[in-house]
């Protein structure tokens, strides 16, 4: 009996010897957490190593999109960038957005406005918070609809546009993130950019409005645009330090 019960034993620990091995595959779930975990790592790594990429590259190429920006939404452009620093970076940006019917005014033919900034941007001991700030120079076109121009009178009927050019400060806060490559990706969370002084204007198509609501109405509109702020919120950006 004794004999029995040993070869039966051993013909059990033999089975399980040779049993072949299940490999359990991944679930749907573990595959998910798995790819969040390593997007986690780069973020992570471009959260900490930001200044440490700054800190190795000369240079910035950077496409930017405004899509809450006064006095015009939906700003395009760019900027590019001497980095001085893992500190500082010294900035130069241009940003246009034209609209055919603005919002603060009615029957107006078109409104431009362009924005150039010269600014600092400032990491200190940071990583990819910033403030920047610097000068601006705002270019804005207004185009007179045929609503106004019926009651114009005079020379100034050779031309349907209102333009001004003026000097300002702009000042903002935002994030800077390196990835690795040299890839960047930016966040401009505020920015205020303010008209201080008037370079240029060209209004002279006002004093042929005969209408006093219709003249009353375009002088405002040329004033608000000379001095209103521009606020900027979310501004994204996309580009290489090299």
């Amino acid at each position: 009996m004794k004999t029995i019960l040993i070869l039966l034993f051993s013909s059990l620990a033999l089975a399980q010897t040779k049993a072949p091995v299940t490999k359990t595959e991944p679930t749907l779930g573990e595959e998910a957490k798995a790819q969040a975990h390593e997007v986690k790592e780069v973020v992570q790594e471009a959260v900490s190593n930001g200044g440490d990429r700054r800190a190795i590259s000369n240079f910035s190429v950077v496409l930017e999109y405004s899509p809450l920006d006064l006095i015009l939404p939906s700003k395009i452009g760019g900027s590019l960038g001497y980095i001085q620093s893992r500190e500082s970076t010294f900035e130069a940006e241009y940003l246009s957005a034209s609209l055919s019917a603005p919002w603060f005014v009615g029957d107006i033919g078109g409104f431009s406005d362009r924005r150039i900034s010269i600014t600092q941007r400032w990491y200190g001991e940071r990583n990819s918070f910033n403030f920047h700030y610097g000068i601006s120079y705002f270019d804005t076109d207004i185009h007179v609809g045929s609503h106004y121009l019926s009651s114009a009178t005079g020379a100034a009927l050779d031309s349907d546009l209102m333009r001004e050019k003026s000097l300002g400060f702009i000042f903002g806060i935002g994030n800077r993130w390196a990835f690795p490559g040299g890839f960047t990706v930016g966040c401009d969370w505020f920015s205020w950019a303010q008209p201080l002084v008037v370079v240029q204007q060209d209004s002279a198509l006002i004093n042929a409005i005969q209408d006093s609501g219709a003249k009353s109405t375009l002088q405002d509109a040329f004033q608000t645009s000379l001095y209103f702020p521009r606020l900027s919120f979310l501004k994204v950006g996309l580009g290489w330090v090299f």
